[in-house]
């Protein structure tokens, strides 16, 4: 470039101020016997071919970066899906609109759904409880609040059936901080309901038991009494 830049702005024609006057055209042909365009050209094809091997590795570079860049992007989600996937409970994405965005296959064997048939529907349509969470002032009052933890609901299978769960949820925020929807996850509780009505009739009987054992109790005291009466 700097050689060029001699060719070009110092090798002119002939003139009368300085250092054409000196230093021109006609004086470099008696020097070199070579015109001082032939350089310039030979200068701008070395320049040519310069800068396009630069952009060349530049552009490797950049492919290289990227190639890296979607490889390690690629194995975060592989990474993710494989936890997703392996979760035993179910996890759902809820939109701002609250309809199911996605959910993981835990969730679809829970339900009975295949995935084409949940995405898409209202949220409160598959999860209710006493208060209609998903839809209405409720789910904007949920977005504000941000979570919920534990909260009893039940869940409607495909068949109709209702499942008994605990859901918990928090807000999904992109990089900019921009809402995106809700993420949440339902653990069935079916094993400890059943547990509970179990442990609530053994209960019951138990004190069933006690009341007769009180009346037999009270039968033999009286049966002593009255024996000792006789």
């Amino acid at each position: 470039i700097g050689i060029y830049g001699i060719l070009g702005g110092v090798i002119v024609p002939k003139s009368d101020f300085f250092p054409a006057s000196v230093i021109n055209t006609e004086t470099f042909l008696n020097l070199f016997g070579i015109p001082a365009q032939v350089f310039r050209a030979v200068c701008a094809i070395i320049l040519a071919w310069a800068i396009w091997n630069i952009l060349g590795i530049f552009n490797w570079e950049i492919r290289q970066k990227l190639t890296t860049s979607l490889e390690e992007i690629s194995a975060a989600k592989s990474n993710l899906d494989s936890i997703i996937n392996s979760m035993t409970d179910s996890l759902v994405i809820i939109d701002l609109d609250g309809k199911i965005k996605e959910v993981n296959p835990a969730t679809l064997a829970l339900l009975g759904y295949g995935k084409e048939e949940i995405v898409g529907l209202p949220a409160s349509a598959v999860f209710m409880g006493e208060e209609a969470l998903f839809k209405g002032v409720k789910f904007k009052e949920l977005i504000e609040r941000g979570s919920i933890s534990n909260y009893e609901m039940v869940c409607r299978a495909k068949n109709g059936n209702l499942i008994p769960a605990l859901f918990s949820a928090s807000r999904i925020m992109d990089e900019r901080g921009k809402l995106e929807g809700l993420v949440g996850i339902a653990k069935d509780i079916t094993e400890r309901k059943r547990s509970e009505v179990e442990l609530r009739s053994a209960y019951n009987q138990l004190k069933i038991y006690q009341s007769h054992l009180i009346e037999a109790e009270k039968m033999d005291t009286v049966g002593r009494l009255a024996s000792g009466v006789a």
